[in-house]
């Protein structure tokens, strides 16, 4: 038996998930490893499930490609949009669903789990929650939900993170975004900001002001299968999801 008890708010749309947690199959994870981002609640459910609660909020992740020929890109990217490092081009996942560069969290509904410690003998995610990239995942705030799928591997010390594609459905995309000033080099020598220097401009940076929850994670193991489109991944999301909610389901996704 666990004293965990799910955010009210979200207790009407979780269903059938709210008794699993107290079920005697369902495992409960340490979720000591992740002090750098914390979860409330981790367990495996009786079926294999990763649920995870993130009570405080959800990182923001920017990582995949931000320049391809032809790409259209949201109305809410901004135009003037520049990287921060340690901002990466390619994700984790490469299969089915599209190789490592092929992902953009501009463009796609994705999570991150954490990867490995000092220590570790294997990715938490594998030993752990016996998942693997490719995976379909549902996030949760309130009554509101959207499918995402797993395709990053993030600090072994982190647990709830997601890109700006999914944030975006949760909160108004432009406050994912802030003012900064990018640094141009003059003779070999990087200028400080400064407002009357032309080699200094205005840009727009993601932010590092994460969307606040709280926020439940489902993650299905066994759903990443070599022939699925995002389009049927999701459906099978949803399918997969409205199963173990039960009646009357959990309506529409965002």
């Amino acid at each position: 038996m666990t004293s965990y008890v799910p955010p009210s708010q979200c207790l009407g749309l979780l269903g059938k998930i709210v008794p699993l947690l107290e079920h005697s199959g369902t495992q409960v994870l340490d979720g000591s490893r992740f002090a750098g981002h914390p979860a409330k609640h981790i367990c495996k459910l009786p079926e294999g499930t990763l649920y995870f609660e993130n009570a405080n909020d959800l990182d923001v992740d920017d990582d995949g490609f931000t320049s391809r020929p032809g790409t259209v890109w949201p109305a809410w990217r901004p135009a003037d949009w520049v990287t921060t490092p340690p901002h990466q081009e390619a994700t984790s996942y490469g299969g089915a669903l599209g190789p490592p560069e092929g992902w953009s969290a501009f463009l796609h509904q994705y999570i991150v789990l954490p990867g490995t410690l000092n220590g570790d003998s294997g990715v938490w995610w594998r030993t752990e929650a016996g998942l693997k990239i490719g995976d379909g995942a549902v996030v949760i705030k309130g009554s509101q939900w959207i499918s995402c799928v797993f395709v990053d591997t993030g600090p072994g010390n982190k647990i709830g993170e997601m890109s700006l594609a999914a944030h975006a459905k949760f909160r108004n995309p432009a406050t994912l975004f802030e003012a900064s000033h990018e640094a141009r080099e003059n003779g070999g020598v990087v200028q400080r900001e400064s407002a009357g220097r032309p080699n200094i401009k205005a840009v727009s940076r993601t932010t590092n002001r994460a969307t606040p929850g709280p926020f439940i994670t489902l993650v299905f193991p066994r759903t990443s299968l070599s022939s699925l489109s995002t389009t049927k991944l999701f459906t099978n999301i949803s399918a997969k999801f409205a199963a173990l909610v039960g009646q009357p389901g959990p309506g529409t996704a965002l």
